[in-house]
């Protein structure tokens, strides 16, 4: 389901894309936790500030 997520590298971390927007979530053992929704014209690369991304 999804593939993993380039600028996060880590195998339970996955997106999918859905039209213009990419949907950010992580696996866990008995649910799956959306963390952003995102569209696609942003450069997460670029982006310093990642509040999207959260502790492992």
């Amino acid at each position: 389901m999804g593939r993993i997520v380039p600028e996060i590298n880590n195998k339970k971390t996955r997106e999918l894309i859905y039209h213009n927007y990419r949907i950010i979530y992580r696996l866990k053992k008995d649910e799956i936790q959306i963390l952003s929704v995102i569209h696609d014209a942003r450069d997460l690369k670029k982006k310093k500030n990642r509040k999207w991304e959260f502790p492992q």
